[in-house]
């Protein structure tokens, strides 16, 4: 199965909470399953971001910013579902 994780919302050391919880699942995440196909979404902000190793998980850097609000909603609705599509389908 592929699996896509949004994080297009997280501004690294603003969020707090959200940005732990989001990490450590991954962490364990990508520990315990290497079957499925994990695919990160990640805003230009977290583009330095470091993500486990895992053959199994795949970084995307969106051409977006997690600041400005109202065009991160927009292109999570317009332009991620394509992206998503993109990656389902390969």
């Amino acid at each position: 199965m592929r699996i896509g994780i949004n994080l297009l919302y997280l501004i690294p050391n603003v969020v707090g909470g959200t940005q732990t919880y989001a990490e450590s699942l991954i962490e364990a995440l990508l520990k315990i399953d290497h079957d499925n196909e994990y695919f990160v979404f990640l805003n230009q902000e977290c583009s330095s971001m470091e993500l486990p190793k895992a053959q199994n998980c795949t970084r995307i850097v969106c051409n977006v910013r997690a600041e400005r609000r109202l065009r991160r909603y927009a292109w999570e609705q317009l332009i991620l579902p394509l992206k998503i599509r993109d990656y389902a389908l390969t």
